[in-house]
């Protein structure tokens, strides 16, 4: 019996005579490439790239850089723009206003589903270490000890909000009754808080080691 006629690129043939399905049963599943087939690959590519921009490099005028420049100042909105002390200021301090206000925490507890209302909850496993350091009070105490230090990192000066955190010098675990006192934080950067922890470790912090800290 003779098989369906097909087109392929161009030209006639029958099913049975099909040549890119020809030899496909002699192909090893998850067979690897020689080094030398890996090279003519490599080669191929180079000379006829698939995406327009590979091996190009990209030039913009002094023009349009001005322009795209120009453009986006002033635009609060635009990725990267440095944001006045101000402007922050007045932006920490309405997030804290609405978070302070009962009613507000009630209606973002139901509109995000927190807690039993989530679908996920699982009858309130969540460590209590966790509970406290994501609570309101903790907020309250971080933004505290930050508008304290000026928002600066007070071993190397660093001023974004985002890299930034509140280090209890006398440790969270064993003096809880000092966990939200301002005396007991200090702002410092992620970085240098991580480098803090590996010198003197996580146990039995004194505040004779944050002074050795700052001045090292």
């Amino acid at each position: 019996m003779v098989g369906k006629v097909e087109r392929i690129r161009g030209k006639l043939f029958r099913s049975d005579e099909n040549p890119l399905k020809k030899n496909y049963g002699n192909m090893k599943k998850g067979s690897k490439h020689t080094e030398r087939a890996k090279q003519k690959i490599r080669e191929n590519k180079l000379k006829n790239p698939i995406r327009y921009w590979l091996g190009k490099k990209r030039y913009f005028s002094k023009k349009w850089k001005e322009n795209m420049r120009e453009s986006k100042k002033g635009n609060q909105n635009a990725r990267g723009a440095i944001r006045s002390e101000k402007f922050k200021k007045n932006a920490r301090k309405i997030s804290l206003k609405r978070w302070q206000n009962p009613n507000y925490r009630k209606y973002m507890s139901e509109f995000q589903k927190v807690g039993k209302n989530h679908p996920n909850w699982k009858g309130g496993i969540t460590p209590i270490n966790i509970k406290i350091r994501q609570s309101l009070e903790s907020k309250l105490w971080q933004d505290s000890i930050f508008n304290r230090d000026c928002n600066y990192c007070q071993k190397c000066k660093e001023n974004r909000i985002s890299k930034l955190t509140a280090h209890h010098i006398l440790n969270f675990a064993q003096f809880p009754e000092l966990r939200f006192a301002i005396d007991n934080g200090i702002t410092i950067c992620r970085n240098c808080h991580k480098l803090f922890h590996h010198i003197y470790g996580r146990k039995n912090n004194t505040k004779e080691q944050i002074k050795e800290f700052l001045e090292l």
